[in-house]
């Protein structure tokens, strides 16, 4: 925050946004920026191969979950 008169303010915010930017530069301090990401959509055909593929390894995870923990609910019986 500075004070100044209403015919300086505009450059006097460039002045202050140069040195702040200088100081930025001189530390390695990165300014983050919005990023927008674009996507191109995928044919309904392999959305839904894809869908099958998760839910067969889905499946396949439950089963082996299943017996992986089968010993440690016969021990908590």
């Amino acid at each position: 925050m500075a004070e100044c008169s209403e015919q300086d303010r505009i450059q006097l915010a460039r002045d202050l946004n140069r040195e702040i930017l200088s100081i930025f530069s001189k530390y390695n301090v990165n300014i983050p920026f919005p990023q927008v990401t674009i996507s191109k959509p995928q044919p309904k055909e392999e959305v839904a191969s894809a869908t099958i593929k998760q839910q067969k390894a889905s499946k396949e995870f439950v089963q082996d979950q299943k017996v992986k923990t089968k010993d440690i609910e016969d021990e908590h019986e």
